[in-house]
């Protein structure tokens, strides 16, 4: 090994400030075979001077957590959840910091399938009731 720190990034995610050479100068529609969704262009700079384009769709909105959430953002991501803090690095430049997992699932669901249906309680099991019990 070349001692180069290896770490593990999956199911992370991380955003910085763009860099100088970087900056959105565009942003529209794109419609996929009746699927449409919001893009962003963004214009950049190789290393030799030569410009180009990189094309970005949407993928969710982040929102902004309420308490008790100790994170800054929270969003769903595609089946799963994303969740983002914001921090500082050693020069003193803001960034995101995010973490993807799976979302929570109450009893009786699982990520991979709709809710189990619950099967509903017999006359019995509810006690009977009349209309007229009912509250409202």
């Amino acid at each position: 090994m070349d001692g180069d720190k290896q770490y593990d990034d999956t199911d992370k995610a991380v955003a910085f400030k763009p860099w100088p050479e970087e900056r959105m100068i565009l942003k529209g529609k794109i419609n996929d075979n009746g699927n449409e969704n919001e893009i962003i262009v963004l214009e950049r700079t190789s290393k030799a001077g030569d410009k180009y384009y990189d094309l970005y769709e949407k993928v969710t909105p982040l929102y902004e957590s309420k308490p008790p959430k100790t994170t800054a953002f929270d969003a769903p991501y595609k089946n799963r959840r994303i969740g983002m803090w914001k921090n500082v690095t050693k020069n003193g430049d803001a960034f995101l910091s995010g973490k993807i997992q799976d979302k929570y699932m109450p009893e009786g669901q699982d990520n991979n399938h709709a809710p189990v249906e619950q099967q509903a309680p017999s006359p019995t099991q509810s006690g009977d009731l009349h209309p007229d019990d009912i509250p409202f």
